[in-house]
């Protein structure tokens, strides 16, 4: 039987997935783009060599495409994932325009390995993060493959976590893997109303 914490993640889950399955792409158009601008505006965005992004793909996550094409714009170096097939971790390839891109079995939008170079987790500057559900203290709920919590767990680069307002919740059911995060971005507010500052809990 699932601990009452595995239960307590399994039912905000699904509460998270249908409440971003119910977004109307217009909607989802205009809050990605304030994330974009909020994103873009972070100072260790800024001055950040290579910044690891995922690539929204699954119904109602955050669209990344304008924002890497604008850190790219920017000069900054971008990495993006790759499942590792039967490894259950993510590798990070750097891309150099979105047409690096191409579709999975899974269908998400990985970096074509014939074409990108392979990227260590230590030159990673930012990593930003996808997740169902964040609250103000930066506490996550991935989609439960623990690709994320794997990968920040061996990485000392700034953790950003991009969701709507809609996946702000007060609290985040937490399990010992479950790592937390350096900033919490989403539309909510006007300018950076809904940019939330974390105290990141880190070993050692």
């Amino acid at each position: 039987m699932a601990s009452p914490i595995a239960q307590d993640k399994a039912a905000l889950r699904t509460r998270m997935r249908s409440l971003r399955a119910g977004l109307e792409a217009a909607q989802l158009r205009e809050w990605s783009i304030s994330i974009h601008d909020r994103v873009l505006a972070l100072p260790v965005v800024q001055s950040a060599g290579l910044i690891h992004t995922f690539v929204g793909a699954l119904p109602g996550e955050v669209e990344t495409r304008e924002l890497i094409e604008a850190l790219l714009r920017r000069g900054t170096r971008v990495a993006c994932p790759r499942v590792v097939a039967g490894k259950d971790e993510l590798a990070h390839y750097e891309v150099v325009a979105l047409d690096d891109l191409v579709q999975s079995g899974m269908g998400l939008w990985e970096p074509d390995p014939s074409r990108c170079n392979a990227v260590s987790v230590d030159e990673l500057d930012v990593v930003l993060t996808p997740g169902l559900a964040f609250n103000r203290e930066g506490h996550r709920l991935g989609m439960g493959g623990g690709y994320y919590d794997r990968l920040l767990a061996n990485s000392r680069a700034t953790s950003v976590g991009l969701g709507f307002g809609i996946q702000l919740v007060e609290e985040v059911p937490r399990e010992s893997h479950d790592e937390g995060l350096d900033w919490v971005v989403t539309n909510l507010g006007s300018a950076g109303g809904g940019v939330f500052e974390c105290q990141k809990e880190r070993e050692g």
